[in-house]
C-alpha cells in the first residue's frame, strides 16, 4: 500500500494517463506525433512500475518504425532540451521534458525486446540519445540529484530514476539549481500546501528581499484562511520558514481542528466528525505528515519509507510503525500545545509542537 503522498498522487495520474492514452490511441491517430502520449505513459507507467494495459501492449508492439521515428522527431528538436541552465525561466519545465523523454525511450526499449528496432528507427534513437546525453552533461555542471528531484515535483517518486541516476547525490542545501525567476502561482502553492520546492521558493527569497517579504504576508494570510477554512492547509514547510524568518526559537505548528467548546462537545459523541489536517512534507526529514482528530482523539500519521524513521513521539507517546513506514500514534486532543519528535535513522532529529486549537494564534 503506497503512504507517500506525492508518489500516490503520481500513481493516479499514470493511470489516468494510460487509460486516456489508450483510448485516444483506439482511434488509431493518423498523426504520427500524436502517439507521444501513449509512449509517455506507458513509459511512466513501466517506470512507477504499473500494469501495462493488454491494449496499450498491442499498440506500441504494432506500430511500425516510421511511425515511431516520426513520433521522436519533436524530443530531438525540443527546444527545452537545449542548453539547461538554472537561470533558465523555463528551468523546471526542461527537467520535466527530460524525464519525459525518458519514459519514451522505455517504451520504446521495451517493444524492441520483442520487435527489435529497424536501422531508421535505431537512428532516431542515436538521434535521441545524442540530445539527451548533451543535455545531462551540461546540468551536471550545476545541478545535483537533490536539486532536479525537488524541482520535478511528484516525478521524482518514480521507482526507475533513470537519467537522475548519474547526477551527483549532494545532500547539501544547496541555491545552484535555484532560478533567478520568481516562482510562479502554481509551485508557490505546492509550497504553501505541500512543502514542495521549499528549495527553489526560499532559495529564492533570500536572494530577492522584495520577494522574502512577498512571501511572508503570502503565509500570513494564508493562515488566517487556514483558521477559518481547513480545506485550504499551510503546511510544515511554510509554517517552519515563516517561524524562522520572525526568529522564533521553538517550532509550533498550527493544525485548527476545533475550539475548545467544540473539543468538549465531540468527547460527548462518538459521532463527532472527523477532522483531518495534513502537514504536508516535513523537511528537512524524507517523511510527510497528517493529524486526524475525532471524538477528542488527535492521531499524528507519518509517512516516510520503511526504515527511514527509528522513532516517533506524539503528546510524549511513543508512536508505532507499520511494516509499511507509517508510523501512527494516539492522545487526547486540548487546547494545549502538542509536542512531537521524529527521529531519523541516520539520528536527524526534528522536534515541534502542533496547536491544533482554531482560536488560538501561533
Amino acid at each position: 500500500m503506497e503512504t507517500d503522498p506525492l508518489r500516490v498522487a503520481l500513481l493516479r495520474s499514470i493511470r489516468g494517463a494510460v487509460d486516456g492514452a489508450s483510448a485516444a490511441l483506439a482511434e488509431g491517430p493518423s498523426d504520427p506525433s500524436q502517439h507521444l502520449p501513449g509512449l509517455r505513459a506507458l513509459g511512466d507507467a513501466l517506470r512507477a512500475p504499473l500494469p501495462i494495459p493488454p491494449a496499450l501492449r498491442r499498440w506500441l508492439r504494432g506500430v511500425p518504425d516510421d511511425a515511431l521515428v516520426a513520433s521522436l522527431r519533436p524530443l530531438i528538436d525540443e527546444s527545452a532540451l537545449q542548453n539547461p541552465h538554472p537561470r533558465d525561466p523555463a528551468f523546471a519545465l526542461a527537467l520535466r521534458r527530460r524525464d519525459e523523454a525518458e519514459s519514451v525511450r522505455s517504451a520504446i526499449a521495451w517493444r524492441s525486446v520483442t520487435t527489435p528496432p529497424g536501422i531508421e528507427l535505431r537512428q532516431g534513437l542515436d538521434a535521441l540519445d545524442a540530445t539527451l546525453e548533451a543535455f545531462d552533461t551540461a546540468l551536471a555542471l550545476h545541478s545535483s540529484r537533490p536539486d532536479v528531484d525537488a524541482l520535478l515535483g511528484e516525478r521524482a517518486r518514480l521507482d526507475d530514476r533513470g537519467w537522475r541516476a548519474a547526477l551527483r547525490d549532494d545532500r547539501a542545501e544547496s541555491t545552484a539549481a535555484i532560478p533567478d525567476v520568481e516562482p510562479g502561482d502554481e509551485i508557490l502553492d505546492a509550497w504553501l500546501r505541500e512543502g514542495r520546492f521549499h528549495r527553489y521558493v526560499e532559495g529564492h527569497a533570500v536572494a530577492d528581499p522584495i520577494f522574502g517579504e512577498h512571501l511572508r504576508r503570502l503565509v500570513d494570510e494564508a493562515l488566517e484562511d487556514f483558521r477559518a477554512d481547513r480545506t485550504l492547509p499551510v503546511g510544515f514547510v511554510a509554517q517552519r520558514w515563516r517561524q524562522k524568518s520572525r526568529g522564533t526559537a521553538h517550532l509550533t505548528i498550527a493544525a485548527p481542528s476545533f475550539s475548545g467548546r467544540r473539543l468538549a462537545a465531540s468527547t460527548e459523541s462518538t459521532s463527532a466528525a472527523r477532522v483531518s489536517v495534513d502537514l504536508g512534507l516535513l523537511a528537512p526529514l524524507s517523511a510527510s505528515a497528517r493529524i486526524d482528530c475525532e471524538a477528542g482523539t488527535a492521531t499524528l500519521q507519518v509517512y516516510a519509507e520503511p526504515g527511514a524513521l527509528s522513532r516517533v513521539t506524539w503528546g510524549g507517546r511513543e508512536a508505532t510503525a507499520s511494516e509499511a513506514g507509517v508510523w501512527s500514534g494516539s492522545i487526547a486532543a486540548g487546547d494545549e500545545p502538542v509536542p512531537a519528535v521524529l527521529v531519523a535513522s541516520d539520528g536527524t532529529r526534528l522536534e515541534f509542537d502542533v496547536n491544533l486549537s482554531i482560536a488560538t494564534d501561533v
